[in-house]
């Protein structure tokens, strides 16, 4: 029988897949619609509903910080993206995935991931820590003796974690993604301009005029409603303001690193501080994160250029390199 070979990331934030042979396939927020049992939508479409659906249609994030809190409507999510990604007449055989997960799930999270590919119709999984599929999708060397030192910044969870022989030397997973800086920036709004804003507008400030330059003059304009009067409203926010709102959760992020290092040990950590850091997930796109952990952790860091996908992409390069994935499964 034939093998269609998947990587899946499912994050807080956002989900997406690789097709072996085909590359990254699909990229959807983690967000899924339905009425009872009926599926309404799910991703983006998803997404644009939340505030504003019926009453009977329920609109929800089914991954919550890193693992799955509604595990019927993460299967209804996922079981449509994979609808949309594989033909079962093109790849009517067998589907065999790897998951990137956060570090230190416990056997129950693993099971609850498990169970909700199983219900989509995967019939073999095997589960990888995120940190060393985004190590190996920045290229970094996870088979070598020195250790490479990585943070991945999603939506729900910040994975750090010091890398060697394919294993994770010292690692953890921390409930600091970007879905709390956003209910922060969301919460500073409402302080200071009396005006709550959705969901949506904090993640657009964050996203547009975030910055961790305290001389960033940036601003942008967004609607939501007045408090005093409940009437539609909008306010001008500074790049600045954003800032001091988002700021303490990178502290947080540089405080767990730092711990992580110390933790390590010497000869590792001795070449970890001389390599630095590497720098991934949609958290790591922010102005000026580079000289902030710089300044912070005395040592080099790198953002690496795509990002949100450095996961999935080492996810992906799994799948075609069987001898390396063992050796992972092996150690981890």
């Amino acid at each position: 029988m034939s093998v269609t070979q998947i990587a899946i990331e499912l994050g807080t934030s956002n989900t997406t897949v690789f097709l072996s042979g085909n590359g990254i396939v699909l990229s959807e927020p983690s967000v899924v619609a339905y009425s009872g049992a009926i599926l309404r939508a799910s991703g983006q479409r998803a997404k644009e509903m939340l505030g504003r659906a019926p009453e009977k249609t329920a609109v929800v994030c089914p991954i919550d910080e890193g693992v799955i809190a509604d595990p019927a409507a993460a299967a209804l999510m996922l079981g449509d993206f994979l609808g949309r990604v594989i033909d079962r007449r093109v790849f009517p055989g067998r589907i065999r995935a790897l998951l990137a997960v956060p570090c230190g799930l416990t056997a129950d999270e693993r099971r609850d991931f498990e169970g909700v590919l199983l219900q989509c119709g995967v019939g073999e999984a095997v589960l990888v820590e995120k940190a060393i599929c985004a190590a190996h999708g920045m290229g970094l060397p996870i088979q070598s003796p020195k250790g490479c030192f990585v943070a991945d910044i999603g939506g729900g969870t910040a994975d750090i974690a010091v890398i060697s022989l394919s294993g994770i030397v010292e690692g953890c997973s921390i409930c600091l993604g970007t879905k709390f800086m956003d209910r922060a920036v969301g919460r500073f709004v409402l302080e200071k301009h009396n005006l709550e804003i959705g969901p949506l507008s904090a993640e657009k400030l964050r996203e547009s005029v975030g910055s961790l330059y305290e001389n960033d003059v940036s601003t942008l304009t967004v609607n939501g409603t007045n408090c005093a009067d409940k009437s539609p409203d909008s306010a001008t926010v500074e790049s600045r303001a954003v800032s001091r709102a988002v700021a303490p959760y990178y502290r947080r992020i540089a405080e767990a690193a730092e711990s992580v290092i110390n933790r390590c040990p010497p000869e590792i950590c001795a070449q970890v501080l001389r390599s630095g850091i590497n720098l991934c997930g949609g958290g790591a796109l922010i102005t000026g994160l580079e000289d902030y952990i710089r300044n912070v952790l005395k040592l080099p860091a790198t953002v690496f250029p795509d990002a949100p996908y450095a996961v999935i992409s080492g996810a992906g390069k799994l799948l075609g390199d069987r001898r390396l994935l063992a050796d992972i499964l092996n150690q981890n």
